[in-house]
């Protein structure tokens, strides 16, 4: 739960204190970066005759946020969260983007392609799901097993 090494300070070992300054540290980061999203956002929609596609939008008011969370992660965390970080924060810029695409006005999307949009959602989520709880079976029975 400490990503930080904050169970690492000298009097503080062994008590509640590194994972509630862990837990006050996610809560600023999270927090700054959903103001940096909600303001990315109205920047981004002002001016809707700019002629910047739906995708570009996206980019610019997903991808900020995101780089910053990383940024924080790398300055503070183990090598260790870096690579998780990077795996997770890349599908979660996906996921984010695709959601902003689909909610902009210059988009519209069919009935047929809602139903296949949320087909395939819960599809690669039983799936990831499956082979995230298999990857950490594997990695128990393994760290027993030695």
């Amino acid at each position: 739960m400490d990503a930080y090494g904050l169970y690492s300070l000298g009097g503080f070992a062994g008590t509640s204190i590194p994972f509630t300054l862990s837990l006050i540290a996610n809560l600023l980061v999270s927090t700054v970066a959903g103001l940096m999203f909600i303001l990315l956002r109205r920047w981004q929609y002002a001016d809707p005759a700019d002629g910047k596609s739906a995708y570009s939008r996206a980019a610019w008011i997903v991808l900020p946020p995101i780089a910053f969370v990383y940024a924080f992660l790398l300055a503070f965390s183990n090598v260790g969260f870096w690579i998780v970080g990077l795996a997770l924060f890349t599908l979660l810029a996906g996921v984010f983007t695709t959601l902003v695409v689909l909610r902009d006005p210059d988009v519209s999307v069919g009935e047929w392609d809602r139903r296949f949009l949320l087909c395939t959602a819960v599809t690669v989520t039983i799936v990831l799901s499956a082979l995230g709880l298999g990857a950490i079976l594997a990695t128990y029975i393994r760290a027993h097993m030695l």
